[in-house]
């Protein structure tokens, strides 16, 4: 009755896939994050606010904090946009 639960027996589904080494992908390049994007352009948190929302520099955001590319941000300096 007493049994001691064995970790190594359950179900695949009980692990986030996300813990899995095996689906894990990984990050490929160098992103930044608002406050070091403000420092590589000298510009401020409005300025980048209103580049996002016209959409003049790439961005992604994910858990509520923006990252930018620094591949696709050097692209857009070089493009001259």
């Amino acid at each position: 009755m007493n049994r001691k639960k064995n970790i190594n027996n359950r179900p695949q589904y009980r692990t986030p896939g996300w813990q899995n080494e095996s689906s894990a992908h990984p990050l490929t390049g160098t992103y930044y994050d608002t406050s070091e994007m403000m420092n590589v352009l000298h510009v401020s948190d409005r300025t980048l606010h209103r580049w996002r929302k016209e959409g003049k520099i790439p961005y992604t955001k994910l858990g509520g904090k923006i990252y930018y590319l620094a591949d696709a941000v050097d692209r857009m300096m070089r493009e001259g946009e």
